[in-house]
């Protein structure tokens, strides 16, 4: 089964309850992105009434309010607690959910009403481990449950139409099923399956950010300020205080920031061993002969200062796992999904666990496919008797008041304190400090002229080209008065601006055309939908309008009218270090510096070559949500840099809009 599991809990209530007997707040998901929002429980208990009906039934405060009379809980707060009601005057039940085990990674639980209407519904279940209620074992590929592609495997069931599942026995269970599905075939109504599953909240916002850096031959200096890692104790681990400018790392171009975590040498996770160990064995490392290899991580995103990245080893005992693994999000690896109940660490295992290395070997710069081919090697090549030893990679929750949480906030002082000797230690001071930064001054100015005969190479090849004319209107009253149509180039490539009413705001402000595209709608990309998609979101933003908001869009065109077959795109990317690595131009120039802003080339081994989504070219259209469109290049300029700023501070990446012609 997988870790974590779902606890769920029943409280039937009599019919004409003038109270429920608990309270309810919003539950804890600003880590999770909007998007994914809308199917999470989103209200958790607040208290429960001592020796009432909900306490009886095992509710404790911090359970999350799963249904409430057969519908889901996954509204506003208010939307939840008038549920709630009606499903007291209705006697209706009550359902909520526990997560039980992966207490280090931050989760919430996803709830999905599934209509099934055909039968058979291709569902295969198992009991429960808390021994009530059935999880699903199995969605049969091309059956009626398969074509909602709503319902997952291990999925636990809460019940099905007006039964509910959740604590009744396994065979029980399966019978309901098996009624409703006979229902169906005379004819029956259908029926609605009702669902949930752990998900961790932090699962795109927040991620394990991992850099393996690769020394080859013999180093003295790495040029790396280290000290103990306040939140292993203080005297164990080891964190990076600073990346000496002109040091060997810094001028690698490595991606190793201040508080990073040094994870492990060479394969060997030391992020656990006493801090002198740590310190001469990193000293060994680079003073033999031979490669080396350092792996750093942190967690990236929003809720970064929320978690600690750390190492741990885990020893399988067989050769068979018993782990599921799947594609990184952020980058090359591979993380766990799942586990069995045949694996031999199954209480050592995480979701969302990263694999740093397999039996010493660090594979962090490995694709996917290739970190498997390493586990099935080592399974394949384990004698009886012998651990195959992975190192895992682990975002820890940082709670208030955790003594770890205190070590950090007085880390700085430590850490300062040990600055001055560390960096002598590793090169940042002393002689050699000197003709390192000489060094790096020389690559510096040599880049400066590559990049300049690049931009100039650039200019060169747009003499000719059409350019891209962009507008952005603001709307403040509704209807917008826009006629739409699917792109003449076909489906899935964005809409254009087919009519405009006569009289309405669309028409009145004199800055749009038939035929013109539709980049973005309030920050949002849309060139890349179907027409449905844009439709849909011009009718938010509709909404948002007649509710007394503003609804911004962005419109363009060629300057050609489309004769060279190029037609406006937008492209939305997160930029997740700074500096950006961007050179910059007015679009328009004047007197006063000029008026928006042009990518003029990007820098080798910067954030934005990263994203792999911007181009030389390319005109910027918003800085987190800000348009730059009309503004001064001087203006936007300090947007960028206070923007890279903020992502410095909070390691929140900045999100950016650019359009290009494709």
């Amino acid at each position: 089964m997988p870790v974590p599991m779902l606890d769920v809990f029943v409280v039937r209530l009599d019919e004409g309850t003038d109270a429920p007997p608990f309270t309810l707040l919003r539950a804890e998901i600003d880590d999770m992105p909007l998007d994914d929002q809308d199917a999470m429980a989103s209200a958790a208990v607040e208290s429960v009434t001592e020796g009432g009906l909900a306490a009886r039934q095992g509710v404790k405060k911090g359970d999350l309010l799963l249904t409430a009379n057969y519908k889901a809980c996954t509204g506003t707060l208010e939307e939840v607690r008038d549920q709630v009601y009606r499903a007291c005057e209705a006697g209706g039940p009550l359902l909520f959910g526990r997560v039980r085990g992966g207490e280090d990674v931050a989760l919430g639980i996803e709830v999905d009403v599934v209509p099934l209407a055909a039968s058979p519904f291709g569902l295969k279940v198992t009991d429960h481990p808390a021994g009530r209620g059935v999880v699903i074992s199995m969605v049969l590929e091309g059956a009626e449950a398969h074509k909602t592609g709503r319902v997952k495997r291990f999925d636990t069931v809460l019940g099905i139409g007006t039964n509910v599942l959740a604590t009744a026995d396994g065979k029980a269970a399966r019978n309901l099923m098996k009624a409703a599905g006979g229902a169906l075939k005379i004819g029956g109504r259908v029926s609605n399956l009702l669902v949930a599953r752990p998900i961790a909240l932090a699962r795109e916002a927040t991620t394990f950010g991992v850099t393996r850096v690769n020394v080859k031959g013999i180093h003295t200096e790495l040029g790396l300020a280290v000290a103990p890692d306040p939140l292993s104790g203080g005297d164990s681990g080891m964190v990076v205080t600073k990346v000496p400018y002109g040091g060997l790392i810094a001028r690698k171009g490595a991606d190793v920031r201040q508080g990073d975590r040094v994870l492990m040498v060479n394969g060997k996770n030391i992020s656990n061993l006493p801090y002198k160990e740590c310190t001469e064995l990193l000293r060994r490392a680079a003073a033999a002969p031979g490669d080396m290899s350092i792996a750093f991580g942190r967690p990236d995103g929003p809720s970064a200062a929320k978690r600690w990245a750390r190492a741990v080893n885990v020893r399988f005992m067989e050769s068979r796992l018993g782990v599921g693994f799947g594609d990184r999000d952020a980058g090359p690896g591979a993380v766990v999904t799942m586990t069995t109940a045949g694996c031999s660490a199954v209480e050592s295992v995480l979701p969302h666990d990263l694999v740093l290395a397999v039996d010493g070997e660090d594979v962090t710069g490995l694709d996917y496919d290739d970190v498997l081919e390493e586990l099935k090697e080592a399974a394949e090549n384990n004698k009886p008797g012998k651990p195959i030893v992975v190192t895992f990679g682990r975002l820890s929750v940082l709670k208030t008041g955790d003594e770890r949480a205190k070590a950090a906030a007085g880390a700085a002082k430590t850490e300062k304190d040990r600055t001055s000797s560390a960096l002598r230690m590793w090169g940042g001071l002393g002689g050699a400090g000197g003709a390192a930064k000489q060094e790096a001054k020389s690559e510096k100015d040599e880049a400066k002229a590559v990049a300049k005969a690049r931009i100039k190479e650039f200019k060169k090849a747009q003499e000719g080209r059409p350019t891209l004319e962009v507008v952005s209107v603001t709307f403040d009253e509704a209807p917008f008065g826009i006629g739409i149509d699917s792109h003449p180039l076909g489906e899935g490539l964005g809409a254009i601006v087919a009519t405009l009413d006569e009289g309405l705001p669309a028409d009145t402000c004199g800055k749009i055309r038939e035929g013109d595209m539709i980049l973005a709608i309030d920050n949002d990309a849309v060139s890349e939908l179907q027409q449905l998609g844009v439709i849909e979101a011009l009718r938010d933003g509709s909404r948002t309008t007649a509710e007394g908001g503003t609804c911004t869009i962005i419109f363009a065109r060629a300057s050609d009218g489309g004769a060279a077959g190029l037609r406006p795109g937008s492209i939305a990317a997160d930029l997740k270090t700074a500096p950006f690595g961007m050179a910059l131009q007015p679009f328009v120039k004047n007197e006063d510096g000029g008026v928006g802003c042009m990518v003029m080339d990007v820098i080798e081994g910067s954030a934005a070559e990263a994203t792999g989504r911007i181009e030389p070219g390319d005109r910027l259209l918003s800085v987190d949500g800000e348009l730059t469109i009309d503004e001064n290049f001087k203006d936007i300029k300090k947007m960028l840099k206070k923007a890279g700023g903020r992502t410095i501070a909070d390691k929140c990446p900045t999100h950016v809009l650019v359009a290009r012609l494709v």
